[in-house]
């Protein structure tokens, strides 16, 4: 398709369609959002806390050297490395924290805008491009082995190439930044769609 500009007539009605369709799909957003939060996120990122916790355990003699601007810097452990991600989740975590549902004490806020939504879209935002710079550290931690930083040996899921035995890819983290990338989209098109109810 060809067109002027910046696609503004496409866009406008693409998203609109988009937005109701999701308004359709999702019904009552606030509790869609509720019980996707505490039955789904909410007990993954509990695992993914507990794992970094126990790897900054075990990790916690490994001595290591640290980096600013990607040059040598003070030796730190491996351990204390994963104890900042440990600390990154678990504020993130309590951060969306929301139940049990009351009533707006004021319901021309609620009838006038989505705030609540808006809210939870910028925790969950926040907590996606978290976990995005943990899996883009150990990706560069363990690049390599040999010409890049080759400080993290990462485990061998699967054959990394058919012409280049035993190379090993970061597919965990490239999965982890594909995810952390399509929740930011979601996201946005819940904070769209938010927008689209209050103008309708």
């Amino acid at each position: 398709m060809w067109q002027t500009g910046s696609g503004a007539q496409t866009n406008m009605n693409v998203n609109e369609v988009i937005t109701n369709r999701a308004i359709e799909m999702l019904g009552a957003m606030h509790i869609a959002a509720a019980i996707e939060v505490y039955e789904v996120l909410l007990p993954g990122l509990q695992k993914l806390h507990d794992a970094l916790e126990a790897k900054s355990k075990e990790c916690a003699q490994i001595i290591k050297i640290g980096h600013t601007h990607t040059q040598n810097a003070v030796p730190l452990t491996l351990g204390q490395e994963f104890s900042g991600y440990v600390q990154q989740i678990a504020a993130k975590a309590a951060a969306l924290t929301g139940l049990p549902f009351v009533t707006a004490p004021n319901k021309f806020e609620t009838l006038a805008a989505h705030d609540a939504l808006v809210e939870f879209r910028r925790d969950v935002n926040t907590t996606a491009y978290s976990l995005m710079k943990m899996a883009n550290d150990i990706r560069f931690l363990g690049s390599g082995p040999w010409s890049g930083l080759g400080e993290l040996i990462l485990p061998k899921n699967e054959p990394g190439s058919s012409i280049m035995p035993g190379k090993v890819n970061p597919t965990q983290c490239e999965a982890m930044i594909m995810v952390a990338a399509q929740v930011t989209v979601i996201m946005s098109l819940l904070l769209l769609e938010a927008a689209m109810d209050i103008s309708n």
